[in-house]
């Protein structure tokens, strides 16, 4: 019938819908990957970011966890969300972008990534900037 069809063109739409680019995917660059640019162009060094690879933060380290966000749970939506940080000298996250992960999830995950706020890295007794990834595990109970 003509109201089952349109039933389906809506399911469909939404779904399609879904599918978005993430904060630092498709055109320009990340906001990490511009702090780091830029990093670099004033002859700058953000430890970990060597070729872009930044280092993941050691197990236990207490952070911040995401609010499950209520669409997605709607939606049954549940994985890995990573998120890419700076953190400056004094152990605040400077720059943030996702790396990986559901869109309906990353904003929930980004949001917390930027309230971390961690112990200075020291390097030969020094603060230092450290470019860290974050991993989030979002699972339906």
């Amino acid at each position: 019938s003509a109201e089952t069809i349109r039933y389906y063109d809506s399911v469909a739409a939404r779904y399609l819908d879904s599918f978005k680019l993430l904060p630092g995917e498709g055109k320009g660059l990340g906001e990490v990957e511009q702090y780091l640019k830029q990093q670099q162009r004033d002859g700058k060094i953000v430890y970990g970011s060597a070729s872009n690879e930044p280092v993941t933060l050691p197990p236990g380290t207490k952070i911040p966890q995401p609010t499950y966000p209520a669409e997605a749970k709607t939606a049954h939506v549940s994985g890995d969300v990573t998120v890419w940080v700076v953190i400056d000298e004094e152990g605040k996250v400077v720059a943030a972008q996702i790396k990986s992960g559901h869109p309906l999830l990353a904003p929930a995950a980004l949001e917390a990534a930027r309230a971390v706020r961690l112990e200075p890295t020291l390097l030969e007794g020094k603060p230092i900037k450290v470019s860290v990834l974050i991993n989030y595990n979002f699972k339906l109970q």
